[in-house]
């Protein structure tokens, strides 16, 4: 019994864009809670076939591109300089092996997540916002 098991190269670092965000005027003095991300991130990985039991390589590996498109709401919750947030997304992920001699396709498949955060404003416009996307 073998296991196909992506592994990260090390230039193969997640970014995403956020297209679009809707936020109050005054955001530190917010009355508006909710927010609209539109995302999109792009990862080079390699796939690599190994047995289960022995962990010793079944196939040479082959690299594989992973597209994630998502539209995230955000809710935003506390006062002050320091806040939580949390949120739903949902959008599509597609995958594309490439396999040396072999006609390989994209395969596009629905995704859904759940997002646990925080923000911090480091002025009245300005924040930096880290969260966790724990996939559905």
């Amino acid at each position: 019994m073998g296991a196909v098991r992506p592994q990260k190269r090390q230039e193969a670092v997640r970014v995403a864009l956020t297209g679009l965000s809707i936020i109050s005027p005054n955001p530190i003095s917010e009355t508006w809670r909710f927010g609209l991300e539109l995302t999109v991130s792009r990862a080079r990985l390699r796939l690599v076939a190994v047995a289960a039991s022995t962990g010793a390589s079944r196939a040479p590996s082959t690299p594989i591109d992973v597209l994630t498109y998502e539209m995230n709401g955000v809710y935003g919750f506390g006062h002050g300089r320091i806040r939580g947030t949390m949120g739903l997304g949902v959008g599509a992920m597609t995958l594309h092996p490439f396999v040396p001699g072999v006609a390989t396709e994209a395969d596009t498949r629905f995704v859904a997540n759940i997002t646990l955060g925080g923000k911090y404003y480091l002025s009245e416009r300005v924040a930096v916002r880290a969260d966790a996307r724990f996939p559905t």
